[in-house]
């Protein structure tokens, strides 16, 4: 395994041009991400349970573990193969001044430095200072349009809650609503790179030139839609469950979807009210796709998420990466942390994956942080 001073060299010298097979830093570079993903997917496939049917139950944690592994080593290997001046491109926007878009080039390239040798070579303790700065920066910048999304979309709500509806000032509002999400999309392009930004997560593969990286993402790729068909019921299953828009207000909520995904907190003092919300939730999306999580903890990293108190993101994915939902409807208290980790990759989900997130809560309300990635919120109001 490349030695972490090294490997922060090398970087340093390939990221301010395109990677290219001539460069004999790079096979070296290479080599590390071909070990790592050698190693993971060795260890995926001998734990694998020797069924020739889609994973079920606990034996999805370890497939979807693996599955953000392959996710962030695809994202990785994209982001290498470009050049400054796809770079330059992704931090132009009027949105940040010439000098924000400088500093931001060089806090992108220590982040993604930071992240490769979490994933190359994972020491105990590793810096991720660049990361979480850039992370928070992000949320800095996307404050403003953040707060024009939320009043948009709390504004429709309210007027399609009348009896008579002002279609001229639904127009305007959805105006803004589209706006700020343009603007959303061109901050997250800047501070976060192009994958980020792309739609869905099943991405081809489509080479740009012959070389080391070029090869290994081919395979990560392949191995990413083995791990999706292993969680996966059949293209024609998936194809069933969505049907045509329904609508129906769950609790107080007004949900709107095709494909629901349902997150359950099933700690022990949320356990009475399972049944009856799944009953609810069931009367009108039969074909809705539940999970259950102990706590609502948001939290990410790449390692995975190995203990309960961890998983909520983890069946996000599951949801949204593997099961395609639209929707979202999550059952809690909120009183769990939150880490700026977990934040971004919720919204990232919600990003890539057009879905909406529902929130029902029997305890606190959404925190400043998380309203903004909540189309609609409630209060259970049950006993």
């Amino acid at each position: 395994m490349i030695r972490r001073l090294a490997f922060y060299s090398i970087f340093l010298t390939l990221l301010g041009s395109p990677l290219s097979a001539k460069d004999p830093t790079l096979e070296e570079l290479a080599n590390g991400f071909k070990k790592a993903f050698q190693e993971r997917n060795e260890e995926y496939t001998k734990g694998k349970p020797a069924i020739a049917a889609p994973l079920e139950g606990l034996d999805r944690v370890p497939a979807l573990n693996h599955l953000r592994v392959l996710l962030e080593m695809e994202d990785l290997l994209r982001q290498l193969r470009e050049d400054k001046e796809t770079r330059l491109k992704q931090v132009e926007t009027e949105l940040l001044s010439s000098g924000d878009q400088e500093r931001l080039l060089d806090l992108r390239n220590d982040a993604l430095i930071e992240r490769s040798i979490l994933l190359i070579d994972p020491p105990k303790r590793v810096s991720l200072r660049a990361q979480e700065k850039l992370l928070k920066g992000y949320q800095s910048k996307a404050k403003r349009s953040l707060a024009k999304l939320t009043k948009a979309q709390k504004t429709i709500n309210q007027l399609f809650s009348k009896d008579r509806v002002d279609d001229d000032e639904v127009e305007k509002h959805r105006y803004l609503t589209k706006e700020a999400q343009t603007e959303l999309r061109e901050l997250r392009l800047a501070f976060l790179g192009s994958p980020a930004a792309l739609d869905g997560f099943e991405l081809p593969f489509e080479s740009i030139a012959p070389g080391p990286v070029e090869d290994l993402l081919s395979k990560v790729i392949d191995a990413r839609d083995s791990v999706i068909k292993d969680l996966r019921v059949s293209k024609a299953q998936l194809a069933k469950n969505n049907e045509e828009k329904k609508e129906a207000v769950i609790s107080g909520i007004t949900v709107r979807s095709e494909n629901l995904g349902v997150i359950l907190d099933n700690s022990s003092s949320m356990t009475p009210f399972l049944q009856p919300l799944r009953d609810e939730i069931s009367k009108d999306f039969t074909e809705a796709h539940f999970r259950e999580c102990y706590g609502c903890a948001l939290n990410w990293s790449v390692a995975g998420a190995h203990d309960k108190r961890s998983q909520v993101i983890l069946f996000m994915e599951d949801l949204i990466i593997v099961k395609k939902v639209d929707a979202i409807y999550w059952f809690s208290d909120l009183r769990d942390p939150i880490t700026t980790a977990g934040l971004n990759r919720l919204s990232q989900l919600r990003s890539r994956g057009k879905t909406s997130l529902y929130v029902l809560s029997v305890g606190n309300e959404p925190s400043r942080e998380l309203e903004p990635e909540i189309d609609s919120f409630s209060k259970h109001k049950g006993k």
